[in-house]
């Protein structure tokens, strides 16, 4: 079984911490460590180095050389010539991993960005053995994650599984019976429900022997691609540029009938916007002496602790600051972060 961390995301929705050009993966937002450190750190406890890989674009190489031990091996670091979503992503490095293992090999794919409490993560080490051991059958020819839903959500795919398969999710793979991209809060609360959903959390798992067989009924012209992307054992990168750029869920997954997913009951975010971040951030009120307050329920992030803040009269408020800027937000207004990131990037 290989496992591959995808670290090659931007991020603007996380300004001032994440950027494009140093963005969210890289940066600690919840604890000393970044999330790639965090994932890596967890990986590593369980699994061999060398069933490890990390993928990422030339801009973030070093970057994530810098991350990683002296020792990990400098060839499990996988460089996109460019971004193309991630079916040419995905799809090309699975090719790159097995030409150094075989067409049988299970292939995980992790976020770099997750964030987990240290509590779940046996329940997430669990999930991927149990991933791994489904891609070894004939069962499915993919497999994703679903976390058991703990609040309506829109900002989160739902995956319906059969009512009869709830327990068995979280020990084998069950069938997908089918997807509902980020739906709107009453519907995510008929979900919610229901007991049938779960949220998407984006692990695409397959092995290329799968791959080869899915590709080949809806996209042998890609496959085409890959294979010799497997065959040389690196990404041609003008083969790459001509890959369809479209995500994978709906290039491979909305498309075919032989999908399973596995189950985690455990306390998952995305750490995609400021309104979750600010869920886990603690209130001013046990903050540094730097920081006085005089209102309730403002929250702050500082990456330059000896600057003086006050806050008077204003509450429920997060406050970010960083080398990039200064951001001062409702929450619930997180979706508009990312054009004021765009404003100060034409800016520059």
């Amino acid at each position: 079984m290989q496992i591959i961390i995808s670290a090659g995301g931007g991020g603007t929705r996380l300004w001032p911490l994440s950027t494009n050009e140093h963005p969210k993966q890289f940066v600690p937002i919840l604890d000393p460590n970044s999330l790639f450190e965090q994932m890596f750190q967890i990986l590593v406890h369980n699994f061999s180095p060398k069933d490890i890989w990390v993928t990422t674009i030339p801009q973030y190489q070093q970057t994530v050389e810098d991350f990683l031990p002296s020792d990990f091996p400098k060839n499990h670091i996988l460089v996109e010539p460019e971004r193309r979503d991630t079916f040419a992503a995905i799809c090309s490095q699975a090719a790159i991993v097995t030409h150094h293992t075989n067409d049988t090999e299970p292939l995980i794919f992790v976020p770099a960005d997750d964030w987990l409490k240290e509590s779940d993560i046996p329940a997430f080490n669990h999930a991927l053995q149990k991933i791994g051991q489904g891609l070894l059958e004939d069962t499915f020819d993919f497999i994703t994650v679903g976390i058991t839903p703990k609040y309506p959500a829109t900002n989160y795919g739902y995956i319906q599984i059969a009512r009869a398969d709830i327990k068995k999710c979280f020990d084998s793979p069950v069938s997908v019976l089918r997807f509902k991209e980020k739906p709107d809060y009453e519907t995510a609360m008929q979900y919610n429900e229901s007991g049938d959903f779960l949220w998407h959390k984006h692990n695409p798992s397959f092995t290329f022997q799968k791959l080869r067989k899915i590709l080949s009924k809806i996209d042998p012209q890609s496959l085409e691609i890959f294979e010799s992307f497997r065959k040389i054992g690196k990404i041609d990168a003008s083969l790459y540029s001509s890959l369809p750029k479209i995500a994978i869920d709906y290039a491979i997954a909305e498309k075919i009938d032989s999908m399973g997913v596995v189950g985690m009951d455990i306390t998952w975010e995305d750490i995609g916007n400021w309104e979750v971040v600010y869920k886990h951030l603690e209130d001013l009120s046990s903050s540094p002496n730097q920081i006085q307050v005089a209102g309730s329920g403002n929250k702050v992030k500082l990456f330059d602790p000896s600057k003086k803040i006050a806050f008077v009269g204003v509450s429920g408020l997060l406050i970010v600051e960083s080398e990039d800027g200064l951001l001062v937000i409702d929450p619930k207004f997180s979706p508009e972060v990312k054009k004021v990131a765009e404003h100060f990037s034409k800016k520059n």
